[in-house]
């Protein structure tokens, strides 16, 4: 992980006690593709395999709460918004930090809560 991503990894962990955070966690752990045909399962899978999420927020029984991408200036492409359209179909509500202003422990804690 790259430092910024280290310092909010331990503020989601002092913010959120009672969740499991989840580092780096590739989208094929928790997203799966259900298409019939092979071919269309081929495409979809590749639209999967090679993403990451930089980190998984669970309740203790390892349900999915939410994702947290930590944006920096290469953020705001193409491929976020296809991240974004992804976390949607999955049901999974993905929450957007800009490395330039990372939320504290006690602002993450009220998000969370929200969500």
């Amino acid at each position: 992980m790259s430092k910024p991503e280290e310092i909010l990894y331990w503020r989601l962990v002092e913010a959120l006690p009672d969740h499991v955070i989840l580092p780096q966690v590739s989208f094929s752990r928790f997203m799966k593709v259900t298409c019939q045909d092979r071919k269309a399962y081929m495409a979809r899978f590749g639209q999967i395999s090679q993403k990451t999420v930089d980190y998984l927020v669970c309740d203790k029984a390892f349900n999915i709460v939410t994702a947290i991408e930590l944006d920096d200036r290469s953020h705001k492409t193409e491929d976020d918004r296809k991240r974004d359209e992804l976390f949607k179909e999955a049901g999974i509500r993905i929450i957007r930090w800009n490395v330039g202003n990372m939320p504290n422990a006690k602002e993450i804690h009220v998000v969370i809560q929200e969500v």
